[in-house]
């Protein structure tokens, strides 16, 4: 029965309501004696302020019992524990731990069904804490996260704000101006997805002037902490600019945020949807950096030779998911396109990979490790 229908269920004041629906919650959570009770009920904020003592707490306790007769509260499961000299369910389990008494629910029993229960709030927290430290996401999703916290909190679970034990690499993305690209302009570039309306940018490139386009936005998508915006580009308001010069109007294009000025939604223009799937795409690729127009007709075998060192470490951390694993000659083999991402991954691992196919990734690899060479010739 959800904590709201508490109150109109039975007469109940209005601090004996929230008293007793956060005791609930703490039965359920693990063992708690007199003493843990009535300091979590003091300290905590969703609980109304009133003298708590060892008597309350047992009128409490007495209280809940009450209440578990009633069929809406409980099931067949509990019959077992229905007590007929006191004609109430002992659904409150109690054991002597030294001096002191410790008192949780019978396994199972909740009196409030609402409540999340133990296995779901702790695996919520570390999730709460790693969306914590994405930067960028807009204040709904932060006000999302606040409720999870008073949620878990309402478990009789203290969310631990002043040390942190999970880390991501999550640096913040700026403009050449300056500002935080991805707090400003992932907001409204998700709303824009969502609604299906296209976007006015002032795109900064790194060389030239500045430029006016309008998007249709599809996906954004983050790699090694660069966000991007994939949409079609619809319009571009300047000549000659370097979206004429590589025939870029009229398809697909990556526009990176850090590469973005000002962003905002276009109610007037007509959305272009895509005709592609981009998600599909983005699964068969390694980066953002793929021909839009070939898209999956671009899919090859690349076949990877691997040292002995560290063979074993693209074993339990895949490069992208394989096809075949050869494990006697170190070769793995995938089902990618190939984007500069991936060449960009190869060369970081220096001589501990060598491709082996296709022959133009191969090449190209080649090509840029004589050129890395050759910056070191003196």
């Amino acid at each position: 029965m959800p904590v709201d229908n508490l109150q109109t269920h039975t007469k109940l004041r209005a601090d004996a309501h929230s008293a007793i629906s956060y005791i609930d919650s703490l039965l359920q959570s693990d063992w708690c004696s007199y003493d843990v009770i009535i300091t979590k009920l003091v300290n905590v904020e969703s609980v109304e302020k009133t003298s708590f003592t060892l008597k309350t707490i047992q009128n409490h306790f007495k209280k809940i019992k009450e209440m578990a007769c009633d069929k809406n509260f409980i099931s067949d499961n509990f019959e077992e524990y229905y007590n007929e000299e006191n004609s109430c369910y002992d659904i409150i389990d109690e054991r002597r731990l030294g001096k002191k008494k410790e008192f949780k629910y019978v396994e199972g029993f909740k009196l409030i069904d609402i409540r999340l229960g133990a296995r779901i709030t702790n695996n919520l927290i570390p999730f709460i804490e790693y969306l914590r430290q994405i930067k960028g996401v807009d204040d709904n999703f932060d006000l999302t996260l606040d409720v999870l916290e008073d949620i878990i909190e309402n478990e009789g679970v203290q969310v631990q704000k002043q040390q942190e034990i999970i880390r991501v690499d999550n640096r913040t993305v700026f403009t050449l101006k300056g500002i935080q690209s991805v707090q400003e302009f992932l907001p409204l570039s998700r709303k824009a997805i969502i609604e299906s309306k296209n976007i006015q940018i002032i795109y900064e490139p790194f060389e030239g002037p500045r430029i006016n386009i309008t998007v249709s936005p599809y996906m954004i998508v983050e790699f090694n902490n660069r966000w991007s915006l994939i949409g079609m580009l619809n319009v571009v308001k300047e000549k000659k600019t370097l979206f004429h010069t590589n025939n870029r109007l009229g398809l697909i294009n990556n526009l990176p945020f850090d590469r973005i000025v000002s962003l905002q939604i276009d109610d007037e223009s007509k959305f272009l949807p895509s005709k592609i799937n981009v998600n599909k795409i983005l699964d068969s690729s390694i980066g953002t950096s793929v021909d839009w127009q070939f898209g999956l007709k671009a899919v090859e075998e690349v076949v990877v030779e691997f040292s002995e060192r560290l063979y074993p470490y693209f074993v339990t951390k895949p490069l992208h998911k394989h096809k075949a694993i050869d494990s006697k000659n170190r070769i793995i083999t995938y089902c990618l396109i190939p984007t500069l991402e991936l060449e960009n991954i190869i060369l970081s691992y220096g001589s501990g990979l060598k491709v082996l196919k296709p022959e133009a990734l191969r090449s190209k690899i080649k090509l840029r490790l004589k050129e890395a060479l050759n910056v070191y010739k003196d």
